[in-house]
């Protein structure tokens, strides 16, 4: 009988949860050096899921993890000039 459980424990399909994943975007701020704005703790992000308002701490807390961060090249709405923002590309935990 015992088999016959751990046979069928085996032989059942695997279940699998796929990971949430977003991208994140860094507020627009005005610089405070000619070199753009650094990353830090202190950067705000617009997240749908994890929070509008929100920072790589908070995230984090929230049960999220970073993936990948780099800078991102978005049009400025007002001017039309290209902007460099933090870009995050989170994973729920």
């Amino acid at each position: 009988m015992k088999k016959l459980v751990l046979a069928v424990l085996l032989a059942a399909p695997m279940v699998a949860s796929a990971a949430d994943g977003e991208v994140c975007i860094a507020k627009t701020v005005q610089p405070t050096s000619e070199h753009g704005q650094a990353l830090s703790n202190d950067t705000r992000f617009e997240c749908l899921a994890a929070g509008k308002d929100t920072t790589i701490p908070e995230i984090y807390k929230k049960g999220w993890k970073v993936i990948s961060q780099f800078p991102q090249m978005i049009p400025d709405a007002t001017t039309g000039l290209q902007r460099t923002r933090w870009t995050l590309v989170i994973e729920k935990i």
